[in-house]
C-alpha cells in the first residue's frame, strides 16, 4: 500500500495519461514540507505513486484492449446507455461459459453476447 492509501488518497482513481501529465510545481519533497491528510507527503512517496498510477494505467489499457474492461461505447450504436439482461444460469453452465470466454480472451459477458448474435443472425 502507497503512502497516499494509507493517507486515504487512491491514486488508482486518477486518470493518468503518459506524456500528457501536467506539472504544477517542480517541488522537491524531500526539502519542502508538504502535508496530505495530516502526514508529511516525500519525494519518495510521490514516486511510489507515480509508479503505482503508472501500472494501473497500464493495467487498464491491457484490459481494454483484451475487451476486459467495463464501461465503453454504447453497444446500441447511438451513444445511449445499452440494455442489460440478467440471466440465470446453472453452475455448470456458468464454469463453461467462463472458461470459453478466459480461453478467447473476453469477458463472459462479451462471450455471451456474440454467441447470442450468432445464434439470432443465424435463426
Amino acid at each position: 500500500m502507497s503512502a497516499s492509501q494509507q493517507m486515504g488518497v487512491d491514486v488508482t482513481k486518477w486518470t493518468f495519461h503518459p506524456g500528457n501529465v501536467p506539472v504544477i510545481e517542480d517541488v522537491d519533497l524531500d526539502k519542502e514540507v508538504v502535508v496530505l491528510n495530516g502526514r508529511r507527503y516525500t519525494e519518495s512517496d510521490a514516486i511510489a505513486d507515480s509508479e503505482l498510477m503508472e501500472s494501473t494505467f497500464e493495467q487498464r489499457q491491457t484490459a481494454r484492449k483484451r475487451g476486459l474492461a467495463r464501461g465503453g461505447h454504447s453497444l446500441s450504436g447511438d451513444g445511449s446507455h445499452s440494455p442489460r439482461l440478467t440471466v440465470t444460469l446453472p453452475r455448470e453452465l456458468d464454469e463453461l461459459l467462463r472458461a470459453r470466454a478466459a480461453a478467447e480472451h473476453m469477458s463472459a459477458s462479451k462471450w455471451a453476447r456474440r454467441a447470442l448474435e450468432r445464434q439470432l443472425v443465424v435463426a
